[in-house]
């Protein structure tokens, strides 16, 4: 079995030697504070994320693959700086049945480094069985620190923080939900045929309409 430090992988963006590649993360052709494409560094992310959980998965199940569920707690904690190379460093914190948290940090090199942004992405693995696609199964992780028992610990509230979440954007409104979104409802309507009738009757007269 494995620790979690044991599936860490790092990626370098190196900006500060590659112009095209710099050229290509700029939103702006200026020298502006936080001048980065945020989604395309989030699509990075993603992809190296998926690379860490399936490396960790094909130790036990070579056929399998793995896909995204959920990228959960994207935290920015300050601006990247386009002209130094950005470092992202990812591991599996979390194994559960069939799924596995992969959590990613995003630094920038110094004295101390900078840490620019922390994400969790939940993967799930499967694997097909002829025409038919499922999960599967995973072998758990071995931790024998306490800053790996913190972070499974972490991420098994993140889990179920989402799952508690999921279940409660599915429930059916009670009575008195649907008596205030019908309340809402009424008085919105109300709203809109008072301002159409105000627009309609100062049309009529000929008069000019503030902000038109």
């Amino acid at each position: 079995m494995y620790r979690p430090s044991d599936t860490a992988v790092t990626q370098i963006l190196p900006f500060s030697t590659d112009p095209a590649l710099r050229r290509r993360f700029l939103l702006h052709d200026e020298p502006l504070k936080a001048n980065v494409r945020f989604g395309l560094l989030l699509e990075v992310l993603d992809k190296l994320a998926e690379d860490t959980a399936l490396a960790y998965v094909r130790r036990s199940i070579p056929e399998a693959r793995v896909v995204t569920a959920a990228i959960d707690h994207i935290r920015v904690r300050c601006e990247a700086d386009i002209s130094r190379d950005v470092v992202l460093l990812a591991q599996v914190n979390y194994v559960g049945r069939t799924s596995l948290e992969v959590g990613v940090r995003i630094e920038q090199p110094g004295d101390p480094p900078s840490h620019i942004a922390s994400c969790y992405v939940t993967m799930v693995a499967q694997t097909a069985d002829g025409q038919q696609v499922g999960s599967t199964p995973l072998p758990g992780l071995v931790f024998e620190d306490d800053l790996e028992r913190q972070r499974e610990s972490k991420a098994i509230k993140r889990r179920n923080a989402y799952r508690r979440s999921r279940e409660t954007a599915q429930q059916q409104p009670t009575r008195d939900e649907y008596a205030l979104l019908a309340r809402l409802h009424t008085t919105g309507a109300a709203w809109f045929l008072r301002i159409d009738g105000w627009l309609t009757n100062h049309q009529r007269l000929g008069k000019n309409i503030p902000g038109a």
